[in-house]
C-alpha cells in the first residue's frame, strides 16, 4: 500500500500531481515576492513548465517544446489579462480558464506524435485549470488573514496545482494511453 503512494517511476500519475503542486506554489511564491514585471512573470510561468516537462519527460518523453508552450501560454495570459482583472473580481478565475486552454494547445502540439487522443487533452487542461485557480484562490482568502501575503498564495497555488494534477491526471493518462508511450498503463492511476 504505501510502496504505491511513494513517487517513483512507477506512478506517474503522482509525479504529475507533485509537479503541479510544487510548480504552481514556486510561481505563485515568485509572484508575490518579486517585484510585478515582464520577468517575475515569465521566471514563475518557466517554473510551471519545468516542473511539469521533468514530470513527464521519462515517461512520454516530452520535448522541451512542452516546458517552452506552457510557460508561454502562461505568461501570455498572465502578462497581458491579469492586469486587467483585479483579485476579487469574478474575471479572474477565468485567467485560469484562458491559460489552461493555451496551455492544453501548446501541450496538445507536444503531444502529438506521443499520444493517440492528443486534442483531448485540451478541455481536460482547461477545465482542470478553472478548477485549480477557483480552489486556489478561494483557499488563498481564506487563509490570508492568518499567514499573510507571501504564504496565502504559496500555500493557494500548492492547493491550485494540486487540483489541477488531480484532475487532470487521468486525462493526460487517457489522452496518452496508446502504444507510443509507458504513461496510459492502468498502474499510473
Amino acid at each position: 500500500m504505501v510502496q504505491e503512494l511513494v513517487v517513483s517511476r512507477r506512478n506517474p500519475a503522482l509525479w504529475w500531481i507533485v509537479a503541479n503542486a510544487v510548480g504552481w506554489a514556486g510561481a505563485m511564491g515568485v509572484f508575490e515576492a518579486l517585484p510585478d514585471n515582464f520577468a517575475t512573470i515569465g521566471c514563475g510561468c518557466a517554473i510551471v513548465g519545468t516542473t511539469q516537462w521533468l514530470a513527464l519527460r521519462s515517461q512520454l518523453r516530452v520535448s522541451l517544446w512542452w516546458m517552452v508552450g506552457t510557460s508561454l501560454a502562461w505568461f501570455g495570459t498572465l502578462y497581458f489579462l491579469a492586469p486587467t482583472a483585479g483579485v476579487f473580481d469574478p474575471h479572474f478565475f477565468w485567467l485560469g480558464g484562458i491559460g489552461g486552454t493555451l496551455a492544453g494547445i501548446s501541450q496538445c502540439w507536444t503531444l502529438w506524435r506521443r499520444a493517440s487522443r492528443p486534442l483531448l487533452w485540451v478541455p481536460v487542461s482547461t477545465v482542470a485549470s478553472v478548477a485549480g485557480w477557483f480552489a486556489g484562490v478561494t483557499v488563498g482568502w481564506k487563509i490570508f488573514s492568518h499567514v499573510g501575503d507571501l504564504w496565502s498564495v504559496v500555500i493557494g497555488g500548492a492547493i491550485g496545482g494540486f487540483v489541477i494534477g488531480v484532475l487532470s491526471a487521468p486525462g493526460l493518462i487517457w489522452t496518452a494511453a496508446s502504444g507510443k508511450c509507458n504513461f496510459g498503463s492502468p498502474r499510473a492511476l
